[in-house]
């Protein structure tokens, strides 16, 4: 038992430190733009609060449907499994999208609420308009990994989620923004072609259905 416990845990803990290191690594591009760089920082930054009210629903069904995933499986439910998998990742994604629209809308407004330095008011609102796009394609990877996870498949999840953040997000990032000096709103860009990869290739992990197995 205890050696199936650190099986499963590890990777997830990795991740974690994957994922850290990349945000790390992420505000050090920034830091690199080749101009206006304190002003966008002070916009990612309000713009990553502002993203914290979609991530808390999003992450809440994540939770959500690793228990639905993990109790269905252990009744041998294998197809009622991945069906409700699918069906609490589309509530995510219905509620996510309303909240997107609703932030999206308001953006010039939230974003003066949190600066009053017009330079970044306006990055931020820029901030908004390009990065909220990918929000419910980033819930619906979310969740499903939820049900991987559920599933004791948390390798897959590390594997791709990890490879989203540091063979396309990592590297875009710097070569768009910074090497052929585009600015942020390529930064923005490539964080969302990296949400993308990740739900892509989430989802045709989870269609796929290896990670249902019965011990």
């Amino acid at each position: 038992m205890t050696k199936q416990i650190f099986n499963i845990g590890w990777p997830s803990g990795i991740l974690h430190l994957l994922f850290q290191l990349g945000s790390m690594v992420l505000f050090m591009i920034i830091g690199a733009l080749p101009e206006n760089k304190i002003e966008i920082m002070a916009a990612f930054t309000n713009g990553l609060k502002i993203e914290s009210a979609i991530f808390l629903p999003a992450f809440a069904f994540n939770m959500a449907n690793s228990v639905v995933v993990g109790n269905l499986l252990g009744q041998k439910k294998d197809e009622e499994a991945v069906r409700n998998g699918v069906v609490t990742a589309l509530m995510g994604v219905i509620i996510v999208s309303i909240m997107t629209v609703v932030i999206m809308i308001n953006a010039r407004l939230i974003a003066g609420v949190l600066s009053d330095n017009i330079n970044v008011v306006n990055e931020c609102t820029r901030y908004i308009y390009i990065a909220l796009l990918a929000e419910p394609i980033m819930a619906w990877g979310v969740i499903l990994s939820g049900g991987l996870n559920g599933a004791g498949d948390t390798k897959s999840v590390m594997l791709i989620a990890g490879a989203g953040i540091w063979l396309v997000r990592i590297p875009l990032c710097y070569i768009l923004g910074v090497h052929f000096a585009l600015g942020a709103a390529a930064v923005w860009w490539s964080m969302n072609a990296s949400i993308l990869v990740q739900s892509g290739l989430m989802t045709v992990r989870y269609f796929r259905k290896k990670w249902i197995v019965h011990t």
